[in-house]
């Protein structure tokens, strides 16, 4: 017996979906390793092609550093760092090719890379201090939740006092009966 399909219910799988089960991770290690690279494949750290970029990206970031995340940052800083090493590597190359000696060469000091250290720090400084405004407003609302418990607490202990009141009666109520 032969099952037909029918063509409107395939449903195409997705291309990063392995067919074959021999391209199947077996271990853990290589589930982890393959979850690792999908989390990487798709994080939102942004790509640069210049220290410029690099920069006017942090300038932007300054200017809001609540989106600044720990991941945008660390990559900016690996970006800058991965421009500025070439371009001492070419330098070093260039002295070395116009007939110097390599241990004799010392990195020029970038312009940029003073700009970019103080962009950092000044990050650095307004994240600290939009934590500790969201860390005392925080705090007042958990003094105000308190606060707040406190007076139902009061409220329902009244409430009870109350209960007790009208249920039993008092000196001055009559009885109820016919007139």
């Amino acid at each position: 017996m032969s099952e037909q399909v029918d063509p409107q219910l395939q449903v195409a799988a997705p291309e990063h979906v392995a067919n074959d089960v021999t391209e199947a991770p077996t271990t853990a290690v290589e589930v982890a390793a393959n979850t690792q690279e999908d989390n990487t494949s798709t994080s939102a750290a942004p790509k640069f092609a210049s220290q410029e970029e690099v920069m006017a990206h942090l300038k932007t970031l300054l200017e809001s550093p609540e989106t600044a995340d720990r991941t945008v940052l660390e990559a900016c800083k690996s970006n800058f760092y991965r421009f500025h090493n070439e371009i001492i590597a070419k330098a070093r190359q260039q002295f070395v090719a116009e007939g110097h000696e390599e241990a004799d060469f010392v990195a020029p000091k970038l312009p940029l890379e003073e700009e970019f250290k103080q962009l950092l720090a000044d990050i650095k400084v307004r994240r600290a201090e939009i934590a500790a405004q969201a860390e005392a407003e925080r705090q007042a609302n958990l003094a105000r939740k308190l606060e707040i418990i406190e007076k139902l607490k009061e409220l329902a202990a009244d409430a009870e006092l109350i209960d007790k009141k009208t249920t039993t009666p008092s000196k001055h109520s009559k009885p109820s009966g016919k007139n």
